[in-house]
């Protein structure tokens, strides 16, 4: 092979990835765009609310390191908000079962309490509520009720 055949070679190959470079960031964007549009369509939201709860427990005398860590103490309140009472409590205010369209009252509950996750955090001394539940597509259109 000669130079001026390099140099010819070298040329072609630039002015085909010119030519070719639009039509590949173009087609890039067109699928970046359907891909997007598809996600939304598709991929479910959730929706996470989060509240924090400071819990003081009685004084009682008992072991010294137990007062000072407070351990022993969050569990029975983490017993208390995973009850069926409280979530029964939390579905007639929110009527969850009329919001998901779900069968039977019963269902609501067993979502609630799935979707309910309490945190005891030693550290900061606080108890952590976190309840997420699932929500439609971003871009679906609202399902009307009759």
């Amino acid at each position: 092979m000669t130079d001026e055949q390099i140099v010819i070679d070298g040329n072609l190959l630039g002015t085909v990835l010119r030519r070719n470079a639009a039509r590949w960031i173009a087609q890039g964007m067109v699928a970046a765009a359907v891909l997007t549009a598809i996600g939304a369509l598709v991929i479910p939201q959730s929706y996470t609310s989060t509240a924090s709860v400071a819990v003081q427990a009685p004084q009682q005398a008992g072991n010294a390191l137990s007062m000072l860590t407070g351990s022993g103490q969050t569990k029975r309140y983490i017993g208390v908000l995973k009850s069926r009472s409280a979530a029964m409590q939390v579905e007639s205010a929110v009527h969850l079962q009329k919001m998901y369209n779900l069968p039977t009252q019963e269902d609501a509950l067993d979502m609630l309490g799935k979707a309910l996750k309490p945190d005891d955090n030693t550290a900061d001394g606080l108890l952590y509520i976190r309840v997420t539940l699932p929500g439609p597509p971003r871009l679906m259109p609202a399902q009307l009720s009759p």
